[in-house]
């Protein structure tokens, strides 16, 4: 599992972890969705100070264990603060691998 480099997602189903802290680690959130058939987790970092930006991406082999773990895990307290799981959906025109938009329910 690869957590410093953006990871290839073609084939992947991603969720977008929101309301991070700092402290929040991969492994953190690999703990976290690890009842699920989880492919990378990723947290983006700012490119000039390699800041944590709050937010993380959780990638599945699977459609639907992305759903699930979307479902059980939206609302889950993790370091003191409410997840916001969220369908991740790849920004398409900005170039920015670490750009993405959520998809509300």
């Amino acid at each position: 599992m690869s957590y410093s480099r953006v990871p290839n997602i073609d084939r992947t189903t991603s969720l977008k972890v929101d309301n991070l802290t700092d402290r929040v680690t991969p492994e953190d959130l690999q703990r976290a969705f690890e009842q699920f058939s989880i492919d990378d987790v990723y947290i983006p970092r700012h490119p000039c100070t390699g800041e944590h930006q709050g937010f993380a991406f959780v990638r599945f082999y699977d459609s639907r264990d992305a759903e699930e773990a979307m479902d059980a895990l939206d609302g889950h307290l993790l370091d003191g603060r409410e997840l916001r799981v969220q369908m991740a959906v790849p920004a398409i025109s900005s170039g920015d691998p670490d750009r993405s938009l959520a998809l509300s329910r």
